[in-house]
């Protein structure tokens, strides 16, 4: 869960409207998982129990806002060999301070542990990766010179660590992270924007084929238009330069493309669509990174005040250089297709009680056959908050 929390005029500190500076929600959701492992054959089935406590604070106070949320999963395998218990434990927490009307700080940090398969952050697909963590942080500053022109800089980054000693050896990594943005509104609805963006990759000094680590420099421009007043269309596409610190990987460059829209069409619904085609982090030790088109859709639409269904669509299609300086048997290109998709519905049966339901299908097709798999799950659950 992404926490997002924004303070409102004429709410006294500590409070929101609801009296409280807090929310408390346990859901309970039953589940079966056709392939837990997501392995490429003799897939492994297994109902699924899940209890996820956790808590959600904000504090706004006259020019600070203050959040907190933290949430536990307690996954039990009807019918998993080994340990039947899985554990997860995921806290954001956010402080945005207002130092005058022109310039604010916006700072943000994620901590994700968790065991056995999960879907792992970016564009890397579901793979069983064994237990450990991945912090992301980053904070952003806000200036706005003059009425029209405002620029944002920021610093961030994103620390993977594993407990099994195989993994960690090639997927233990760290990535830091620069952006600055200038930003011109030409006119009410269309800001205009230039940006510079430097990422460093490095991964554990501890593997013994080779390193992967890489720099990444992009320069863009784009503009954010409001087409509507609740339809924002924003785009970015420039150039992407790409530098290896292993010879056998070439450095390149490419182009580099990020369009998103967002159309809040009714009370309580909206569609989100963006496209992106770029350099993406990948799991596959024999390759520095992937190159690749992604696309993602998010529809949420109130059927009624209490119903609500939701869709969500991924898919990726990228492309992976293996090279024999980091172990590959040869220098080949694998292409590979990754779709993720969801449906669900959520019925408010009073303030405090949801119920909900839903699907999810996901896969992957890849040159490597040891690297596809495909996956169903079905679930219903219900929320109780406070």
């Amino acid at each position: 869960m992404m926490l997002s929390a924004h303070a409102q005029d004429g709410v006294r500190a500590g409070q929101e409207s609801t009296g409280k500076p807090y929310t408390i929600t346990v859901t309970l959701r039953q589940e079966y998982d056709d392939n837990i492992y997501t392995a490429p054959n003799n897939e492994q089935g297994s109902f699924k129990t899940i209890v996820s406590p956790g808590i959600v604070f904000n504090y706004p106070m006259e020019n600070t806002l203050v959040s907190f949320s933290y949430n536990f999963g307690l996954t039990y395998y009807w019918d998993r060999p080994g340990d039947d218990f899985d554990f997860s434990h995921l806290a954001n927490a956010r402080v945005n301070h207002k130092f005058s009307d022109r310039f604010q700080l916006d700072a943000r940090d994620e901590f994700r542990f968790a065991q056995q398969a999960e879907a792992r952050s970016g564009a890397a697909i579901q793979r069983f990766l064994g237990d450990g963590f991945v912090n992301t942080f980053s904070v952003d500053g806000t200036a706005q010179w003059t009425e029209r022109f405002s620029t944002i800089t920021g610093y961030g980054n994103v620390i993977e660590r594993y407990d099994s000693s195989t993994i960690s050896m090639v997927d233990d990594q760290i990535t830091h992270k620069v952006r600055q943005d200038f930003q011109f509104s030409v006119l009410p609805s269309t800001t205009a924007v230039a940006s510079y963006n430097y990422e460093t990759t490095d991964y554990t000094d501890g593997n013994f084929l080779t390193t992967r680590d890489f720099d990444r420099h992009r320069a863009l421009v784009g503009a954010d238009h409001y087409i509507l007043q609740n339809w924002l269309l924003s785009g970015r596409g420039g150039a992407e330069f790409v530098l290896y610190d292993e010879q056998g990987l070439d450095d390149r460059v490419n182009p580099y493309v990020d369009v998103s829209t967002s159309w809040t069409y009714l009370p309580g619904s909206r569609v989100t669509a963006t496209y992106n085609f770029g350099t993406n982090l990948t799991d596959d030790v024999f390759a520095g990174s992937s190159l690749g088109h992604t696309f993602k859709l998010d529809i949420k639409h109130a059927i009624t005040p209490k119903l609500t269904a939701g869709a969500n669509v991924s898919y990726l299609l990228q492309t992976l250089d293996r090279s024999t300086s980091l172990g590959a048997a040869t220098n080949n290109e694998i292409d590979e297709n990754t779709l993720y998709a969801g449906l669900n519905l959520n019925y408010a049966i009073n303030d405090y009680l949801s119920a909900t339901g839903g699907y999810i299908y996901s896969m992957v097709d890849s040159d490597d056959a040891l690297r596809e798999y495909w996956r169903n799950q079905v679930y219903i659950g219900v929320t109780a908050k406070y």
